[in-house]
């Protein structure tokens, strides 16, 4: 089946619109009903519907007498038929003794084909697949594609409707999609439509714009023309009026590329319109329930949880509960729409990048709060702090940390943080992953924004008691009262008032309160106290540790941002699963036995470097069995290099990230290597894309290489712009030459090198 067959059956877009000016009307009554005659009988008996509404009404009597009679015929010879040419089907029926082919009912047709100056009554015919096939040789193969899956219907035009038939074509359509229970109405559009502008991009334009907030269908589409121009996507329209050249082979797979690039459109766009309703309706029920949300927003208020974080939390419920109700309602249609993602439709597109900033960010929010200082929230767990250049976050339970409403008081006095470092592990699958090497449970956390050197980085917390530091938490509630999240308090001003309207219910009393606390202990009694406690302080972070600039008095930490949710969950009960099991003996005796295997090591895909050696050591531990990677070097010292790349002594068949283990039998191995692309960058293909080789989708400059001992040259690109030809196995091993790059690669026992070139 063909890519595009593949599209409109994954899709249910088995509605297909053409608009095409070089398809040209038939203007023989014989040829009409010659082509007719093969013509599924629902899509006849549509003609005769058309042709009766627009008044012909003897001609409509005659069209359903003929078919009648045609389909009682028993001895057709239809391969006679197509030998003489359907044009003559008049001489075909006489051959086979027939006389339903009446003259007044010739005569009839012919009076009204001559008669029809606006062509609607040729446009019926054409409609439904009736055209000079010598005008249009390049949809031939996109017709006979279409023709081939089961219940597709065509509905072809030669022009854009004036304004008094876009009704009825509208309405065309929409019977169509319902008659197919189509998801989708697939369009194929000629550019101009012979006026030489843009009425094919009008025309589309106008198509999505009439559904583009329907829930029965949508339009997935683009523009067909003869000179294509670069398709750049900026915006929404952007996707529906991409432009597949008439002149380059492979017409139906380029189709079929840009209407997945239309779907894909679509399926976000479907989303923000569901989005969109459940706000709407969620605002009703908000005017209608007053009384009931200022009741929970009460009851948040005296648990310390601010105002508007119970009404973000309690809006956000409801409008995915409107969402998800509406989602049922069109199940089907939502999985069709996403069910393309997985036929591997959507190729990368050449205009687009690989990671946008906005996707960064997006991938740091799901994971992190940066904006709780701007909202001057109350501490909570999961608060992630700077001091003196490291980061710490603070750990806990939230009913203790939180201060109510009432007298601000809490359950906790002191505060407990972890250290964080910064350091992804190579066994690390996940954004948020839970790594035990050694015996020593780390977290790991992708996309945190290290905001003092600017880029991204993947976290590392310890969760042991060692790395667990103390702060008060008086001293951390001062980030609260201004937007930098600095623990600072100048103790002769006040709040001011906006600062007041923000923050949480009594908050500002609490602030008064540290102020006056500051100012009865009196700085140069603190001093004092930090002198006589300097050796034996227990807290890190302590009220009596601080600087004082112009009146100002700082603790130099400063909340940044803050662990989301459901990831801070899995971080504390990590923890308190750690500390559970400190005091009690768990720890067994380490028991390891060796035993003699054959094993047979090789890189992947590449059996021409299989080499095998007996009695090779297989140890076993209570755990899992492994193989010792010094005695690997040894064996098999052609490979020591690619060997010292490897990050873990003991190769385990659990472990797949540089290499695969398999037990072929109780004394039989095999050991597969990865070929390293360089840091963290292990690849196990039979072939290598450009992205592959260097982390781009393309060529910027020149898109040629040449095979090292070959005289001819060769590009990445195919001619859509695409870098579609992939670099084998054996053509790295020769080494190629990257002409953008300036560079020659090649593949030596597994590791990929990379030198300059030199001409």
């Amino acid at each position: 089946m063909s890519r595009l067959a593949e599209l409109i059956k994954s899709l249910r877009a088995f509605t297909i619109l053409i608009v095409e000016n070089e398809f040209e009307y038939v203007t023989n009554p014989n040829e009409i009903l010659g082509k007719s005659c093969f013509l599924k009988p629902e899509t006849i008996t549509e003609i005769v519907s058309s042709v009766n509404s627009q008044g012909h009404e003897d001609l409509a009597e005659h069209l359903n007498k003929f078919f009648y009679a045609w389909n009682k015929i028993e001895n057709h010879e239809f391969q006679l038929l197509e030998t003489m040419g359907v044009e003559y089907l008049d001489r075909y029926l006489e051959k086979i003794n027939q006389r339903i082919l009446k003259p007044e009912f010739l005569e009839i047709f012919n009076n009204i084909i001559e008669q029809d100056t606006n062509h609607s009554f040729k446009s019926i015919f054409l409609k439904h697949g009736i055209f000079i096939d010598e005008t249009v040789p390049k949809y031939r193969k996109i017709l006979a594609e279409i023709h081939s899956i089961p219940n597709c219907k065509i509905l072809i035009y030669k022009q854009n409707p004036a304004e008094e038939f876009w009704p009825t074509f509208k309405n065309e359509i929409e019977q169509s999609v319902l008659d197919t229970k189509s998801n989708f109405c697939l369009s194929i559009i000629d550019k101009s439509l012979g006026g030489g502008g843009n009425e094919g991009k009008e025309l589309i334009q106008r198509l999505v714009e009439e559904h583009k907030n329907d829930d029965r269908f949508k339009h997935i589409c683009c523009l067909y023309t003869s000179l294509a121009a670069e398709n750049k996507l900026e915006c929404f329209d952007d996707y529906f009026v991409q432009e597949v050249s008439k002149s380059k082979e492979n017409e139906t797979d380029n189709i079929a590329y840009v209407l997945a690039q239309s779907a894909y459109a679509e399926v976000f766009n479907s989303l923000k319109v569901k989005t969109i309703k459940s706000a709407e309706d969620t605002l009703q029920i908000v005017l209608k329930n007053q009384k009931n949300i200022k009741y929970i927003v009460d009851k948040s208020q005296d648990e310390g949880i601010p105002a508007y974080d119970t009404i973000k939390n309690w809006y956000g419920l409801s409008v995915q509960n409107s969402f998800d109700l509406k989602e049922l309602k069109d199940f089907r249609f939502i999985a069709s729409l996403a069910s393309f993602f997985k036929k591997e439709f959507l190729e990368n597109h050449p205009s687009l990048s690989e990671v946008s900033e906005e996707l960064r960010q997006l991938n740091t929010y799901e994971l992190f709060d940066n904006n709780i200082n701007k909202k001057y929230l109350p501490i909570a767990p999961g608060d992630i702090w700077e001091s003196g250049g490291n980061y710490y976050i603070l750990i806990g339970q939230l009913c203790d940390l939180l201060l109510r409403k009432k007298n601000n008081n809490r359950n906790a006095r002191i505060g407990e943080l972890f250290k964080l470092e910064f350091g992804r592990n190579d066994s690390q699958k996940y954004k948020y992953d839970v790594i035990l090497n050694s015996g020593k449970k780390n977290i790991h956390i992708d996309n945190f924004y290290d905001e003092l050197n600017d880029k991204y980085e993947t976290l590392k917390i310890d969760i042991s008691t060692p790395n667990i530091f103390f702060a008060d938490l008086e001293v951390l509630d001062l980030c609260m009262f201004n937007s930098s999240g600095k623990c600072e308090i100048d103790i002769k001003q006040k709040l001011t008032e906006d600062i007041k309207l923000v923050l949480s219910s009594n908050k500002d009393d609490y602030y008064n309160k540290l102020k006056n606390k500051y100012s009865n202990i009196g700085i140069s009694k603190i001093r004092q106290i930090a002198s006589a406690l300097e050796l034996n302080n227990p807290l890190d972070f302590s009220i009596i540790n601080f600087q004082v600039n112009q009146g100002v008095i700082s603790h130099g930490i400063r909340r940044v941002c803050r662990l989301k949710g459901r990831y801070y969950d899995s971080l504390y009960n990590n923890y308190l699963n750690h500390r559970g099991r400190i005091d009690l003996n768990l720890i067994d005796n380490v028991e390891e036995e060796v035993t003699s295997i054959k094993l047979t090591f090789s890189l992947i895909n590449d059996p021409a470097s299989e080499l095998t050696v007996d009695n090779f050591n297989l140890w076993k531990s209570k755990r899992e069995v492994y193989l010792n990677l010094e005695e690997l070097k040894t064996s098999f010292p052609l490979y020591s290099e690619l060997f010292s790349k490897c990050k873990v002594e003991k190769l385990e068949s659990s472990n797949t990230t540089q290499f695969i283990l398999t037990k072929e039998s109780d004394s039989e191995y095999t050991l597969m290597f990865k070929y390293h692309f360089g840091e963290n960058d292990y690849v196990q293909k039979k072939e290598f894309s450009f992205k592959d080789l260097f982390k781009e989708s393309k060529p910027i400059g020149n898109d040629k290489f040449m095979v090292k001992g070959k005289q001819e040259k060769e590009s990445f690109l195919n001619e859509e712009g695409h870098a579609t030809r992939k670099i084998t196995i054996e053509e790295l091993k020769l080494g190629i030459i990257v002409f953008d790059k300036g560079a020659v690669i090649s593949l030596s026992n597994g590791l990929l090198i990379k030198e300059k070139y030199e001409e």
